[in-house]
């Protein structure tokens, strides 16, 4: 990999997902100046990074369909970018009218797959970043 992807990878990282996160670093902070104990279940279980998710998976896909090349790997990064996307605006838009009404709702599941999708997310458009072509 020369400098230049390198660079991409860092810039994408640093502000495409870094800065993307700004909303659970915002309600960390809050959690820590109501004095309550913030963890990164607690921090994940209201659906907050099922959306960033979504963002990141589409970015990665309008970045595959503007270039040109890959042949196969840039089929599986794209299908699997639809699949991202799709999972987490449907788990998402289970999750919000639960929220919303306030009813209960597996809090755990909901951190744990926002979790895994998040990083799946990343994976994809650190893939998408790199297949750009110079």
């Amino acid at each position: 990999m020369n400098k230049r992807k390198y660079t991409r990878l860092a810039l994408w990282l640093a502000f495409g997902v870094v800065f993307a996160l700004a909303p659970l670093f915002c309600n960390f902070l809050m959690l820590r100046v109501d004095g309550k104990t913030s963890t990164i279940m607690n921090l994940c279980s209201r659906g907050e990074l099922f959306l960033i998710s979504a963002v990141i998976a589409a970015e990665a896909l309008g970045k595959l369909f503007t270039g040109t090349g890959g042949g196969v790997l840039r089929l599986a990064c794209g299908t699997g970018c639809v699949y991202l996307l799709f999972w987490s605006s449907v788990e998402f838009a289970m999750l919000a009218p639960r929220l919303d009404m306030g009813q209960t709702y597996n809090s755990v599941g909901v951190a744990t797959d926002s979790i895994w999708l998040f990083i799946f997310s990343v994976a994809a458009g650190a893939g998408a970043t790199l297949m750009l072509e110079e």
